[in-house]
Order: C-alpha cells, then structure tokens, then sequence
C-alpha cells in the first residue's frame, strides 16, 4: 500500500513517515510533502493508494487538496489530519468524500487502526472490482442489465441504502461518479397509437431515446422517459450539448403528427442514493418546460419556485394541510393544490422543513388533538374523528408516538383533570 503523507509542520511529517516505516511490510511511504501545491504536482507520478494530510495549510488546504484527489485520483483514500478546533472541517470533507480523519495529537494504535480500516477498505474494493470485471468480460449483456436495473432503482427509490448498495456500485464500476436524470414528455399526446413513445418499433421516441444517449431509462405511462446518468467527473453535458442530442430525437415528422418534446434535467448529484432526487427535479423541470414551450429546462435555472396564485408552493402546501387535515389527505390532494409535481413536492418540502409532507400532517393532527383535549371534554374517540384519525387505536399510538404518552396520560395532566 503506498502512502502520501502531507503536513506543513516538518515533525509531525517525521512522526508520521517513522510510523509507518516501523509498522509492517507491505506499506510504503509514496510521497512527504509539506504543502498541498506540492502533494497535487507528485500524485501523477507517484500514485498513492492512501493521501495523509493536515486540513489546515497555506495556499492549497487540506479540503482543497481532498476535493482535487476525488476529482483527479477517485480510487485514492484521503486521511485527514485535524486538531480538536477544526472538527468541523473534518466533518465537511468527509461529506466531499475523505475516508476518515485523525485527531492530532493521536497515540500511535489510533493512526495504525485508522490506516488498516483504509487497506482493508481498499481491498474489499479491489476484490468487488475483480468480480465485476469477470462479469463484464465473461457477460457483457447480463453486466449491462445489471448496470441499467440499479440506476433505475435508485431513481425510482426503490432500493434500500446502505453498505450493500456501495458494493453494487463498485462491482458494476458506477461509483465516484456525478448522477442525474434528464426527463423527458411527449406534448401533446400522441392520439393514434396507445403509448407514443413505443409506437413505432426501431424508428420510435423511445429507441432514438436509447440510441441518442446511451445510458438507463425508464419509461412512464405513454408519454414520458427519464434518462439516468452517471458521468465521469467532469464530463457531463452542458445545455448546447443535450439540446443538440434532443434534436437528434424530436424529428419534423413526430412534430407533424402533433407531438414534441419537452425535456428537464435535474441536478447533478455527488451520491448515486440522490438519484431520486435529481429525477424529481427533473420531472418538475420539464413540466415548466411544457408551461413555458421551451424544449430544454435546467432545474437549476428555475429561479422561484412558486404556485399559480404566487404563494410560495411550501407555504402553499402547509396552508392547505392546515385547512384540511380533518379530511383525508394523499400527497396527490396537496400537489394538485399548490400546481407541482407529487415527486418534486416531497422534496422539496424535506429539504425545507426537515419533515417529511405525511410528518407535518401528522404533527398538526396531533397539536390541534391536544387543544381539544385541553379545552372540551369530548370523547378521545370523537377526537381523533375530528382531527382526521377515524381508527382511535392508529390515533393513540400516533399521540404517543409524537408525545411520548397515551392520549389518556395527557388528558390527565390538564388542568381540571387531576
């Protein structure tokens, strides 16, 4: 295993080579450099399996010198060396894709420990990579497919996050990528032939789809297709680009049969579990797309996200669940209300309030249960009617779940009650 080792301060370097160089064999000290301009000019030549390197330095910073090796060198682990005060900058470049950090001053088992979780990580890579390069040698095709279900998994939201889904993307060489989709919509619908994008076998929407872009796709009902991407880092498309590719889809005849592509692309994501996200973005683009009568909508160019009455669409969507939780309400009631996409919706609203559209529902169901109990007598069963919860024992264990007691104990610490 070789080993970078950067840090401005010349002992802490001496430590660090002596170390290693008395640990075992087998681990070789690549590089020591005391500057990040320094450790960016040796990787090419040197090739370290492993970056050490101290956050705080001049010029090029530790988190600087992180973010170029995830973009330069992604099979490279980077070891961050970090005092107590700079945690916070530890925490940040391990959200950018550093392995791990070492607090300073650390005890030589806790920097030996630290390193042999970075081999071993290295090594499980290596062995799932082998496996998937078998596979793509010896199976191409099952290899491809196996490639295509994953992403349109992820898009979908319908796989489980977790270690198992890391080595899913390293076996079939997806991981350290940029993910996202680019959706695409058929308007208006194609009359003559029951799906439009499927309709006209090899000179469809659908294959000139696949053969314009080469990558995942999922098609939805009869008139739309999101795209799924996962790019080297740095070699996504710009604007220019996809829409000269969508020209190569959207030809004169479909357009003189009525129909025309409108098309959104969502954000790019670092991690292949944003995919959901980068879909929903995308869906909501290329709604605005067929709103405006612009072939191509980036998401990121949206530039307020408002409904029709100009509300902002989270106050929009918080209003209408305030007005209505006594009512059954379905994430397609609220969408409809506020004029966005049920799948954009949910995010967006997440990201904003940090609760999910069914938790704040069931939050102000619970709140306004609580009035009532402190101000009327009514039956707790009447209650849980009144707020939107017919099933009184779903509307107890939701009271205790969200308070921490029974609707009963509640009731019985109000004043007059006890």
């Amino acid at each position: 295993m070789r080993i970078m080792l950067v840090d401005d301060e010349s002992v802490v370097l001496e430590g660090l080579k002596a170390i290693i160089d008395r640990r075992k064999a087998g681990w070789k000290i690549a590089a020591a450099v005391t500057s990040g301009e320094e450790a960016i000019a040796a990787l090419p030549m040197t090739r370290p399996d492993i970056v050490v390197t101290d956050i705080r330095m001049y010029e090029v910073s530790g988190l600087d010198l992180a973010a170029y090796v995830r973009q330069h060198n992604p099979d490279t682990l980077v070891v961050l060396l970090t005092g107590h005060a700079d945690f916070s900058y530890a925490q940040q470049a391990i959200s950018l894709g550093a392995f791990e950090y070492i607090l300073k001053p650390s005890r030589y088992a806790d920097i030996i420990a630290c390193l042999e979780r970075a081999e071993t990580a290295i090594e499980k890579r290596n062995r799932i990579r082998q496996e998937g390069q078998r596979l793509r040698t010896h199976l191409p095709s099952d290899w491809l497919n196996l490639q295509e279900a994953l992403l349109k998994n992820l898009a979908l939201g319908q796989t489980k996050m977790g270690d198992d889904i890391d080595t899913e993307l390293e076996r079939l060489s997806l991981d350290g990528k940029d993910y996202g989709v680019l959706h695409c919509m058929l308007a208006p619908a194609y009359q003559q032939h029951e799906n439009p994008l499927k309709a006209r076998g090899e000179g469809s929407f659908l294959s000139r789809l696949k053969e314009a872009f080469q990558t995942a796709a999922l098609y939805e009902g009869d008139t739309a297709a999101s795209l799924i991407f996962a790019f080297d880092n740095g070699a996504q498309w710009n604007k220019t680009q996809l829409l000269e590719k969508l020209n190569q889809v959207d030809y004169p005849s479909e357009r003189a049969a009525g129909m025309r592509l409108f098309s959104g692309w969502g954000s790019l994501k670092k991690h292949a579990e944003e995919l959901f996200d980068s879909r929903s973005e995308a869906i909501y683009a290329a709604e605005q797309a067929v709103k405006n009568a612009s072939p191509l909508v980036f998401f990121e160019d949206i530039p307020v996200l408002e409904n029709q009455g100009g509300m902002p669409a989270i106050a929009a969507a918080m209003r209408y669940i305030d007005e209505n939780y006594q009512n059954a309400l379905t994430l397609e009631d609220i969408s409809k209300a506020v004029y966005l996409n049920p799948c954009y919706l949910s995010t967006l609203f997440k990201e904003d309030r940090g609760m999910t559209l069914t938790e704040y529902t069931q939050k102000k169901r619970i709140d306004e249960a609580k009035r009532l109990m402190t101000n009327t007598s009514l039956k707790l069963s009447i209650i849980a009617s009144r707020v939107g919860i017919p099933d009184h024992s779903y509307f107890s264990a939701l009271f205790k779940k969200i308070t921490g007691m029974t609707p009963s104990q509640y009731r019985g610490q109000q004043p007059g009650n006890t």
